[in-house]
């Protein structure tokens, strides 16, 4: 009912990516702006403010394709766990005589989440009539995991060659296993790293933000009591000195939002090998970074009540 409000390329966008989608993509739509909207006109009651209206709507409708996004990393994430026991266990099948596509219905696992489904389809249209050499290359051009397509082209030119194919799979599972032992050991080398810098996102520059932007506050109250001095027959002084303490503050805050959001890019770097893997650190960052800012505020304006 409401899609055609969506740009044509979010639109595409759900349809490649329907199957982390837990309904249709056109009742995701009805719900994605009837939610959104319910919620924006909510705020423009009480603020009574468009712009604050068109603002929500927006972060909302953006909220729902990150929820998107996120369950597609997800399910990124166990594919790759779990790929290297699925192989394992299709290699175990076929030298226990087994056809291929009987292979792979026999290791789907209802553990292995999204891979089993994948498995199920894959054995199911094999059974039904296409060739292997279709299938592999067909789910290897759709898939943007890498270990996965890497996995399926390397099938694809043991079927071609005549290799054995189960030692073929048995050899790939142990590489991804040792692919993931040192992903883990570059994560645990670069923990004290990820430490610095979340503790000087997170603390060190709210807090100096904060502490800075109440003593600007401060001296922009009390400079015009100050008298003014001569050094080297330099007259000195503040009262000529005006603060728009509102725009310094407005200003803090937007260099705390770029910072977090270049943060959450460098964790999903160093914790997953992707950059768009780390925007859903952002979403942790942010409220964390306005919280000690807020708080920092809370604190420096008391104790620099007591100079007042």
């Amino acid at each position: 009912m409401f899609e055609k409000i969506y740009p044509k390329r979010y639109i595409k966008w759900l349809e490649k990516n329907k199957d982390y989608l837990p309904i249709s993509i056109q009742k995701f739509l009805d719900f994605q702006f009837l939610f959104s909207f319910s919620i924006s006109f909510l705020i423009l009651l009480f603020l009574k403010n468009f712009l604050y209206f068109l603002l929500s709507f927006l972060i909302f409708n953006l909220l729902f394709a990150f929820l998107v996004f996120n369950a597609k990393e997800n399910a990124k994430k166990y594919i790759e766990f779990y790929l290297p026991d699925a192989l394992s266990l299709i290699s175990s099948n076929l030298k226990s005589g087994a056809t291929f596509e009987k292979a792979l219905l026999n290791s789907a696992r209802q553990e292995f989440k999204y891979l089993d489904s994948i498995l199920k389809r894959m054995g199911k249209e094999i059974a039904s009539g296409k060739s292997v050499e279709d299938v592999l290359s067909e789910y290897a051009k759709k898939s943007d995991i890498e270990s996965f397509k890497k996995s399926l082209y390397l099938l694809l030119e043991g079927f071609k060659k005549g290799s054995k194919i189960s030692d073929l799979l048995f050899e790939l599972s142990e590489s991804l296993r040792e692919q993931q032992v040192l992903k883990k050991e570059m994560i645990a080398n670069t923990s004290l790293y990820l430490t610095f810098i979340l503790i000087a996102l997170l603390f060190a520059m709210p807090l100096m933000f904060a502490l800075s932007y109440t003593f600007i506050s401060f001296l922009s109250q009390t400079a015009p009591a100050i008298p003014e001095i001569k050094t080297f027959n330099i007259p000195i002084g503040f009262k000529g000195l005006k603060y728009d303490i509102n725009f310094l503050k407005n200003i803090m805050l937007l260099q705390m939002i770029i910072s977090s959001f270049f943060a959450s890019l460098l964790f999903g770097i160093i914790k997953e090998g992707n950059e768009k893997a780390g925007l859903k650190y952002f979403l942790i960052f942010i409220p964390i970074v306005l919280l000690v800012f807020h708080f920092g505020i809370t604190f420096s304006n008391n104790l620099f009540g007591i100079f007042k």
